[in-house]
């Protein structure tokens, strides 16, 4: 009995410790996240990014930071740390829509327009007014347009260059069957007749 007692006792403190601990913790992690996001608004954007960094140390599973932490890191043209902070939030919080205008962006600037395309796209559908979004739009657009215009060009460009190749064949054929066949055809005929 007194061992159980004891038992009970040592869990009850673990447990409270653990509560405690993680409370710390919580305050930690909120004074750097909201440290971070002022630093964001005064647009010390470096200084934000290393606040919600400690803070995703933390907690690091508070969709949250990493949405603050990939807005903040596409400020500063780090594409790739953005994307890898939104695809985070997107896997988790799919219904969150600025997740896919921020990656949209992010995408965008690495040269990756189909996903980019995407990703605005979806974003579009809920807020379709946002004038930054259908300018991205416009943007990608205007790239698959050119794209498309290079891609029949050099289609129309192979379509020539096969004709004048067929055209060549069938001349150097043509040149072939006058230059070889028909005389050896007459010599027989003559070689024949006598």
């Amino acid at each position: 009995m007194k061992q159980g007692k004891n038992i009970a006792i040592t869990f009850f403190l673990t447990l409270l410790c653990v509560s405690v601990a993680f409370a710390q913790g919580v305050e930690e992690y909120q004074q750097y996240h909201q440290e971070g996001r002022e630093l964001a608004k005064e647009k010390k954007y470096k200084e934000a990014i290393a606040s919600f960094s400690k803070a995703i140390e933390i907690m690091p599973y508070y969709t949250a930071i990493h949405l603050d932490r990939g807005a903040t890191r596409l400020q500063v043209g780090d594409f790739e740390g953005a994307i890898e902070d939104l695809d985070y939030v997107a896997e988790r919080q799919p219904y969150k829509k600025e997740v896919f205008f921020l990656r949209g962006i992010a995408l965008y600037h690495i040269g990756e327009y189909e996903q980019s395309q995407s990703d605005i796209n979806t974003y579009l559908v809920d807020y379709p007014s946002n004038q930054e979004a259908k300018a991205y739009k416009k943007k990608l657009n205007q790239y698959f347009t050119a794209r498309q215009q290079e891609i029949d060009a050099q289609n129309a460009q192979l379509a020539a260059q096969q004709s004048q190749e067929r055209a060549y064949r069938n001349a150097r054929t043509t040149e072939v069957v006058l230059g070889t066949v028909v005389p050896l055809a007459i010599w027989t005929a003559l070689v024949l007749s006598w």
